[in-house]
């Protein structure tokens, strides 16, 4: 069969498939010698060799190497490999449903982490006064905006958390979003940072949460192409990310167009807090490398302009 002894078994042989003289021997495994034409053929094959090679390959008596008794060693033989090539198939199924499994298992616990996170900035954005309260930053609480937070599931994750106490979670954000967008989730996530304050002229830091926050990394972000949800206010979207968008890909300039809706124009004096227009953010704004070594800490933007957030001057082709 032309392997060795630890090495795996061949797939099964499909029955009609001729197989040439001078190729390795395979059977059909699923099948018996009485059933399998071609497994006969293939015990034929290997007992007339033995028989024609028995004075240079055997030092045995000639009356003990008779057909009969390689046939019967030979039935033994193939009955021990059937068995093998079954507990084969059973392992590897094994293997393939306990990767599904986990891999199922990794996608539900990830899609809870979404909700959850989605579910907790909506319950803060109601305690929001004023501005904030724009029927607009309703698009913004979408679960297609949320970033993913991804825990030790893959081989970079668990090398990180090996060295670690306790379980890391990255943060891999969406590209598009804007910076404005971004400080959003900032603000609606203050309540997830220590409070801090003086005692006798010492800083105190004290937990929110009753049980402690897993500790979070950012890491790179989700894929450049990935387009976002229909229906966003222009301003919720990176105008550079759309600038590279259009550039590599020219062709998406009509898809863009349909994805942006046209809103009514916010109150960015009353929104200082969210900084600048999306064309003044950095050209990174997410870390690229995946093993950052500082938490993540939301850092709000400073300063604010009254410039309009519309993105039409992004949808020209360049």
């Amino acid at each position: 069969m032309g392997i060795t002894q630890k090495d795996p078994l061949p797939e099964s042989h499909e029955e009609d498939v001729e197989l040439s003289p001078d190729s390795p021997v395979r059977f059909v495994w699923d099948s018996t010698l009485m059933r399998s034409a071609h497994n006969a053929a293939m015990k034929h094959r290997i007992l007339a060799d033995l028989l024609e090679k028995r004075h240079t390959m055997y030092s045995s008596v000639q009356g003990d190497f008779t057909r009969e008794k390689l046939e019967s060693q030979f039935d033994q033989a193939f009955k021990t490999l059937r068995e093998r090539w079954k507990k084969q198939v059973d392992e590897n199924r094994a293997k393939y449903q306990k990767f599904r499994d986990d891999k199922k298992a990794q996608k539900s616990r990830r899609r809870e982490r979404k909700k959850a996170k989605l579910k907790r900035r909506i319950e803060r954005r109601k305690k929001l006064d004023g501005a904030f309260a724009h029927p607009t930053f309703d698009l913004a609480l979408l679960n297609e905006c949320m970033s993913s937070e991804e825990s030790c599931d893959d081989e970079t994750q668990a090398t990180l958390n090996a060295s670690r106490s306790s379980e890391v979670i990255q943060i891999r954000g969406l590209p598009w979003r804007s910076s404005r967008l971004r400080s959003f989730y900032e603000i609606l996530d203050e309540d997830e940072l220590p409070e801090v304050f003086e005692v006798n002229g010492e800083l105190i830091t004290k937990p929110r949460r009753t049980v402690p926050r897993k500790e979070r990394y950012i890491g790179p972000p989700k894929d450049v192409y990935e387009m976002p949800p229909k229906g966003l206010a222009g301003w919720m979207v990176s105008r550079r990310w759309m600038k590279h968008q259009l550039r590599d890909r020219p062709d998406l300039q009509a898809t863009v167009k349909d994805l942006l809706v046209e809103h009514p124009e916010l109150d960015w004096n009353a929104l200082r807090a969210l900084g600048d227009d999306s064309e003044e953010e950095p050209e990174c704004a997410i870390p690229q490398h995946p093993l950052a070594s500082s938490p993540y800490v939301p850092q709000p933007n400073v300063g604010y302009s009254t410039m309009s957030s519309s993105l039409a001057h992004a949808l020209v082709p360049m």
